[in-house]
């Protein structure tokens, strides 16, 4: 609802290991500071150095416990701890961890593991324990155990047909998949239901999914404005928490319960984009992602606009992670809506930069 100046921002990153995601959150959010903490000594100078190495040199790091982020004497705009909750043996600690060295308005992301989609790794867990793989830390050793053994079995069993994608010619990649899949000590899976009940006893209230998009339950139906005639009538009164647990029963497609949340507060009013007028569209500004800030993209932005076209690629973008992007379409009705940008188009993005963040990173 906000575009926010992240200059002199602290962000924190949960779980930083040796500092990837904290480079990331380094360069979206310029002029933030970024504060990283992790168990490992080594993965913690590792991130350090990456960060140095990059030019962000106001940035640190600590070798540090969840629980005791307060001995920092620090408060945040944003929270990332991604990967990390679900390994946790308290939930309800970190989360309350979190929660008070977190600002008043600030943001927390964090995710869990679906029980759910996972429950094929979790019974495979389950069998290589009962093995003795899982005594100790998994190793090379017990890694290699685990990999034959899925392999060895007939190609329709239910639990190599629903867990084994690995590529075997790829040894130290294959190693790796099983060490996190299917001998990932302290793993456990939370249901929809599960996660809501984690931030309501932490007294966080819970913001949206971060892949909101993907998990919207009428997208589930063939017709989504045709339903059956139960779903027409209850529909409209099924609250959030519930349509995201039906998506999850009805298509678990998502490793990750991945999810933004806040301190409680009487909830906001928030007005959606649908809801707009013609003239709020014609005060409206685009706002790109700083990362994407580039006049080769302005370009090729505005030539998308012009031509009711989606965004496909930004390959000329010299991304950090080797992949392009592609922005789906807006549904029809919507683009028709967007079109009535198009005529102030040049005005929005020529000129001086009018570009900053668009993101919830902050």
């Amino acid at each position: 609802q906000q575009v926010i100046d992240t200059n002199g921002k602290l962000i924190l990153d949960v779980g930083c290991g040796t500092g990837y995601m904290a480079l990331a959150l380094a360069e979206a959010n310029p002029g933030a500071k970024i504060v990283g903490i992790d168990l490992s000594e080594a993965s913690i100078d590792l991130a350090r150095k990456r960060l140095q190495y990059h030019g962000f040199v106001d940035s640190e790091f600590h070798t540090l416990s969840i629980e005791d982020l307060p001995s920092l004497g620090l408060q945040f705009d944003y929270i990332n701890c991604d990967e990390t909750l679900y390994l946790l043996p308290d939930l309800n600690a970190a989360l309350q961890a979190m929660k008070s060295v977190l600002k008043p308005n600030g943001i927390i992301r964090g995710n869990l593991h679906s029980a759910i989609q996972r429950q094929p790794y979790y019974r495979a867990q389950k069998l290589f324990r009962m093995l003795g793989l899982m005594e100790g830390q998994p190793g090379d050793m017990e890694a290699e155990i685990a990999i034959a053994t899925v392999k060895s079995l007939k190609e329709n069993i239910d639990l190599r047909a629903k867990t084994w994608d690995l590529d075997v010619s790829k040894a130290p990649e294959v190693k790796s998949e099983a060490l996190m899949n299917y001998l990932l000590q302290g793993d456990k899976g939370f249901t929809i239901p599960e996660m809501f009940a984690a931030l309501d006893a932490a007294d966080l209230e819970f913001l949206s999914m971060v892949n909101w998009r993907q998990w919207d339950l009428l997208d589930l139906f063939k017709e989504p404005d045709n339903l059956p005639v139960f779903w027409q009538l209850s529909f409209s009164e099924v609250p959030l928490r519930e349509r995201l647990q039906l998506f999850e029963l009805i298509h678990s497609q998502h490793r990750l319960l991945d999810f933004w949340c806040t301190h409680s507060s009487e909830p906001v009013e928030m007005r959606s984009v649908a809801d707009w007028e013609d003239a709020d569209w014609d005060r409206a500004i685009v706002q790109i992602h700083p990362i994407l800030s580039s006049e080769p993209i302005k370009s090729e932005l505005l030539s998308t606009v012009a031509q009711y076209k989606p965004l496909r690629s930004l390959n000329m973008c010299r991304l950090r992670r080797d992949r392009s992007l592609k922005l789906r379409p807006i549904r029809r009705p919507a683009c028709c809506r967007f079109g009535r940008l198009l005529k102030h188009s040049r005005r929005l993005l020529s000129g001086g930069s009018r570009f900053s963040l668009s993101t919830p990173s902050l």
